[in-house]
């Protein structure tokens, strides 16, 4: 209990699971107010090395689940950090800095299949 106080305590560590929890919630609302009524799919990947045909198609629930990767991405950061912290602290940053960026290109990246439809 003593470690999950300080590690809640530490300035840093506040403004960083801030940080993640915001882009959390951006990444969870963008999604649902992009989805719209496409009968034929969403376009979920791009195969640059397919030419024309890079395109694939899927349904909803390809796009949907960006969330849940979101969730559980902010989840094992927390988990890492409050185990990480009594050992280094700078470690517990530098994973919360790393889950930082991969929110952020989960963000850019269901961005821009959701802008090609």
């Amino acid at each position: 209990m003593a470690n999950s106080r300080t590690f809640f305590h530490d300035r840093l560590v506040l403004l960083l699971l801030t940080i993640n929890s915001f882009l959390l919630i951006l990444i969870t609302v963008s999604i649902l107010f992009r989805l719209g009524d496409t009968a034929e799919g969403y376009i979920v990947q791009y195969r640059s090395n397919l030419g024309l045909d890079g395109y694939k198609v899927g349904g909803l629930n390809e796009i949907l689940s960006f969330i849940p990767f979101a969730g559980i991405v902010y989840g094992f950061q927390l988990y890492l950090g409050m185990r990480m912290y009594h050992i280094r602290k700078r470690v517990t940053h530098i994973i919360l800095l790393l889950t930082s960026l991969v929110l952020v290109l989960t963000l850019i990246v269901s961005y821009s299949l959701l802008g090609l439809r």
